[in-house]
């Protein structure tokens, strides 16, 4: 099954697209959401004034979340529902293309999509023309559980796939109306999943937002907002001291902090960072086109903190968290297969919690007037 670069970019389009109008049938947002939304398009038109260069593509992986949390937002969909059935399709594919790979690549051809999306995604990334598979699907020295590659199920690439089964995770934990008791099933389904990747962010970032949620939770929402600061302190602390821990981090962390070290201020709140070794770095990528004010701005848009909803705070902690420390690695999170996912999980799950919020306060009103016409 082979595609073009003309239809996976028209598809692109389409969705993303069709996730803003059909906001536009049920326009129940928060204002400020939406004004720090223009402001972002402000920083990015100021941005490619002052660089002489206008980035259309990137206009798309800007807006792709926060289009979806908009359409999240005008749904009523059952998000714990939705991830439940999804973990279980993307598992049995992930089972069937480590155990009948040919299969799954006569079906999928991951080589023609790879061909047809690079230029468009921008990925960095290469293919294996041999095996059909893309590139990223295997490791030096193999995976961590002894198969032929990283399986990426029915996204392609191992990389989504972790990335989804970070996003579930999140979800699975701030779904306020699924018992503890039936969060501990899909949660180790998202493990396997990274672990059948073998993105290793992903497992640490899952392992990590579990242990973590009990103090993530307590996050006022006001102060979520700030956490890119102590997230990119934390960065810059693991990159100064990379050669303790050993491995690629230090060279994949100096992609982004590397960068900002030998930019100056101009370019830092006003873009035009020198891309030529950029890589896949999303943060610095995010700087370029909009700034390091756009930027801070994107994570309100894309967490969901701008929405300013009500028992939110451990979903837009972890969003925050995920996304930040994404950045930091790639740019894998602004892509559709993902992002549109997270951004409508974070749309439903802010309107329940409106909602839910809504709901206490008329029944706490309707009992007060109950008591006073006694």
């Amino acid at each position: 099954m082979s595609v073009s670069t003309g239809m996976v970019t028209l598809c692109y389009l389409a969705i993303a697209g069709a996730g803003f109008g059909l906001w536009l049938t049920d326009p129940v947002i928060n204002k400020f959401y939406l004004i720090l939304a223009g402001a972002l398009a402000l920083l990015f038109l100021l941005s490619s004034l002052y660089t002489n260069k206008f980035d259309t593509a990137f206009v798309y992986r800007l807006y792709l979340i926060p289009i979806f949390v908009l359409l999240g937002w005008s749904s009523r969909a059952n998000i714990a529902g939705i991830v439940s059935k999804l973990l279980l399709v993307i598992l049995g594919v992930a089972i069937f293309e480590l155990a009948f790979t040919d299969q799954y690549i006569a079906f999928c051809d991951p080589l023609s999509y790879y061909t047809s999306t690079r230029s468009w995604t921008n990925t960095g990334e290469g293919t294996n023309a041999e095996a059909n598979l893309y590139l990223g699907a295997y490791r030096i020295g193999g995976t961590l559980f002894g198969a032929s590659h990283r399986a990426g199920s029915i996204f392609i690439e191992p990389l989504s796939l972790g990335y989804f089964a970070t996003i579930a995770v999140i979800f699975t934990l701030s779904d306020a109306s699924l018992p503890a008791a039936k969060k501990v099933l899909p949660i180790l389904i998202c493990l396997l999943l990274g672990i059948l990747a073998d993105t290793r962010l992903s497992v640490a970032l899952s392992t990590a937002l579990v242990l973590g949620y009990p103090l993530l939770r307590r996050i006022p929402l006001g102060a979520v907002s700030v956490l890119p600061i102590p997230l990119f302190v934390l960065g810059a602390l693991v990159y100064a001291n990379a050669g303790l821990i050993g491995g690629d981090l230090g060279g994949r962390l100096a992609w982004t902090y590397g960068d900002l070290a030998a930019t100056g201020p101009a370019q830092l709140f006003l873009g035009g960072i020198d891309a030529t070794n950029l890589g896949d770095a999303g943060l610095v990528n995010l700087i370029t086109h909009v700034g390091l004010i756009g930027c801070f701005i994107f994570f309100q848009l894309a967490s969901g903190a701008a929405l300013r909803a009500p028992a939110t705070s451990f979903l837009c902690a972890a969003v925050m968290v995920y996304l930040f420390m994404g950045s930091l690695f790639g740019g894998a999170m602004l892509s559709l297969k993902t992002g549109a996912i997270l951004g409508f999980g974070i749309g439903v799950l802010a309107r329940q919690g409106v909602s839910a919020v809504t709901a206490a306060m008329e029944v706490a009103a309707a009992e007060s007037r109950k008591q006073d016409e006694q």
